[in-house]
């Protein structure tokens, strides 16, 4: 019966000892469990930040295009104008040539 207490008490103490190793494992466990949620809430957060990021990029060049366009419109409008006054001036210059033309055959018969 001495034996059989003392393998007993030896069993105890090797499964107190195998607990106490598998509550160490299983904190550690948790532990690594706990940093690996850490680190993918700040990645998901950092992927968050740099998907707005582009996202007000975007929207900041397609501002600046629809603003370039604009610009875009006004300078072929206003060289629309600029022809419309050059054709104009060179009418009236070929009107002033045949003039000149016409005056000076005038004086010379």
């Amino acid at each position: 019966a001495y034996r059989g207490e003392m393998s007993s008490g030896k069993d105890t103490t090797d499964l107190a000892r195998e607990r106490d190793e598998a509550r160490k494992e299983l904190e550690s466990a948790k532990a690594r469990i706990d940093e690996l949620e850490r680190h993918s809430k700040e990645s998901v957060a950092e992927k968050d930040r740099r998907l707005a990021d582009r996202e007000k990029s975007s929207q900041l060049k397609q501002v600046e295009i629809a603003r370039l366009r604009m610009s875009l419109k006004e300078a072929e409008k206003r060289e629309s104008q600029l022809r419309s006054k050059l054709d104009g001036l060179t009418s009236a210059l070929s009107d002033a040539n045949d003039d000149a033309s016409k005056t000076s055959k005038l004086l010379s018969d």
